[in-house]
């Protein structure tokens, strides 16, 4: 189990000996997609993606995926908001993937990847990503978080106004302490960082 502040400490450890967030994000792409497939092998995804690096995992994810499904990413966020990283990977998502500005219809969807929040949350969840969370939650299909279900303090395990109740979690080097009720559900991924 670790905390934000020891994780962000990890990541400037690795950047430090040349591992690059970039590199990380790959590997965590990459190997989220895997998980999914094996777990639910689904013939139709929808990532739903919001600024910072959580949505750059999710982009990789997307990239990924489409290998052996059709892929849909709901962009809920603004390019010029988005950080260095997660900007290279919305930008090298391939033309066969639609993005969406809001949430589509969810019903034909097999997963939802949920990468809208992960370790940045602060405070009460606003629209329209307060709206999303509502209608991914109120899917049939699925729900997958990265490292951390959105709307959950990853340190104190405390819920904001709305979160996603997810089937599984897939944990980014480490269960993050404030989510050990959700355990039994979480998958810890190596991302390599050392």
């Amino acid at each position: 189990m670790i905390s934000i502040k020891g994780m962000k400490k990890l990541e400037e450890h690795c950047v430090l000996h040349g591992i690059t967030i970039q590199s990380l994000m790959e590997s965590a792409g990459k190997q989220v997609a895997s998980i999914i497939r094996k777990t639910y092998d689904p013939k139709k995804v929808l990532v739903v993606a919001y600024h910072g690096n959580n949505g750059g995992d999710g982009f990789v994810a997307a990239r990924y995926l489409m290998k052996r499904a059709v892929v849909h990413v709901a962009f809920l966020g603004k390019r010029e908001k988005c950080g260095k990283e997660a900007r290279i990977n919305l930008k090298r998502l391939p033309k066969i993937v639609r993005v969406f500005k809001k949430i589509p219809i969810l019903n034909s969807y097999d997963v939802i990847v949920d990468a809208v929040f992960g370790t940045g949350i602060h405070g009460s969840i606003k629209q329209p990503i307060a709206s999303a969370i509502k209608a991914m939650n109120a899917a049939k299909a699925k729900r997958v978080s990265i490292d951390v279900p959105s709307g959950y303090d990853p340190d104190t395990g405390k819920k904001a106004n709305v979160a996603i109740h997810p089937d599984m979690i897939i944990a980014l080097h480490d269960i993050k302490k404030g989510l050990m009720k959700f355990r039994k559900k979480t998958v810890v991924l190596d991302i390599g960082i050392r």
